[in-house]
């Protein structure tokens, strides 16, 4: 392992230099985040760190995945903390709590309380685009502003101060302020999304689900929506209490924007979509053929054959494989079948009437 090269929240490892919590873990603790790692084994970040002969350490280069999130700047600015002093801050197991929680997705978006740390980080990357977009390297912008948003966040748990009040952090300096404000406008800009009748729609389906190693069927709030106009959409539609029939937000989103559509359960429910992939990529198929005489993904501009490394083509709908079947999203190259073609199939795979529900 390179000394001074320290991975977090990649590397799909834990071990000297490499603290990431995706994949399999078999130890007696289960990390739910790469800051709750930094926090319990903080030799694991010492142990890569060079001192040279005067007892100072060396630069230190931080690897972390595009488009840094909330783990991400917790985890950075813990590391950072403990490579400058040799000791994490006070407060930094309750950071890595509050982390752990927001990695999990236990927290939402609430209309009635926009002032939390999870919505300032959220929001962060649009803000960094927007405000300052010619300002240098868009992720370490983002990490930059992340990371102090951590240090005052850490400070006041160590007060006692409740993390999803709006006195965890001084909403009334920058970038706070003008987040906050981007915010707003992005929630009234999702809410228009209901006054277009002709684009917005909403179900309940059958959806599968499993739980407790038992499957079964639940009843879901799915949102259908055409040419959204919101940067928040799907957290604003999972806590939507009062648009969703169930009146408890949306569970399955379906949406279509700049010809891209993509299915989705909220991954930290039960519910998942089986079958939904194949059955669309199965009509994608059709389609092709019917319009074009051919499916043209699967032939090169000379009109030959392409090399094949998947079942059928190499660019098919993704059936959420790789994300326990909670996400679908169409072909790379686009899809030929419209958005009401897409709710209509939807609709058909998920409206069970021997479970006395039939979709409008």
């Amino acid at each position: 392992m390179k000394k001074n090269q320290i991975y977090l929240d990649v590397g799909n490892k834990i071990q000297t230099g490499i603290l990431d919590h995706h994949q399999v873990q078999t130890g007696p603790k289960q990390y739910k985040c790469a800051a709750q790692i930094v926090v319990d084994q903080p030799n694991l970040i010492l142990g890569a760190v060079e001192i040279n002969p005067y007892k100072k350490s060396l630069p230190v280069n931080i690897v972390l995945h595009r488009n840094p999130d909330f783990d991400c700047c917790a985890s950075a600015y813990l590391a950072s903390e403990l490579i400058k002093n040799g000791e994490l801050p006070e407060g930094a197991e309750l950071l890595a709590d509050y982390t752990a929680q927001v990695d999990a997705g236990f927290k939402m978006l609430d209309p009635g309380q926009m002032k939390t740390p999870f919505v300032a980080l959220l929001s962060l990357s649009n803000y960094i685009s927007r405000i300052r977009p010619k300002t240098g390297d868009h992720n370490s912008s983002v990490l930059g502003e992340g990371m102090n948003i951590m240090k005052i966040l850490t400070q006041s748990l160590v007060r006692g101060t409740d993390p999803d009040s709006s006195q965890s952090l001084d909403w009334t300096q920058e970038p706070l302020s003008t987040l906050f404000s981007l915010v707003r406008k992005d929630y009234a800009q999702y809410r228009k999304n209901f006054q277009r009748t002709s684009a917005t729609a909403f179900e309940v389906l059958s959806l599968p689900l499993f739980k407790r190693g038992m499957s079964g069927i639940g009843m879901a709030d799915a949102l259908f929506i055409k040419d959204y106009n919101s940067m928040l959409f799907k957290y604003w539609a999972r806590s939507d209490k009062e648009h969703s029939p169930g009146g408890n937000g949306f569970i399955m989103t379906l949406a279509t924007k700049n010809d891209i559509t993509i299915i989705a359960t909220d991954p930290n429910t039960e519910y998942f979509l089986p079958y939904l992939g194949q059955v669309l990529e199965k009509e994608e198929v059709y389609t092709r053929l019917e319009k074009e005489g051919k499916d043209s993904r699967i032939y090169g501009p000379q009109g030959n054959m392409k090399k094949i490394r998947f079942h059928y083509n190499n660019d098919p709908w993704y059936d959420g494989r790789g994300h326990d079947f909670t996400i679908i999203q169409n072909p790379s190259c686009g899809t030929v079948l419209s958005h009401e073609r897409i709710v209509a199939i939807t609709k058909d795979l998920y409206c069970d009437p021997r479970l006395n529900h039939a979709c409008s």
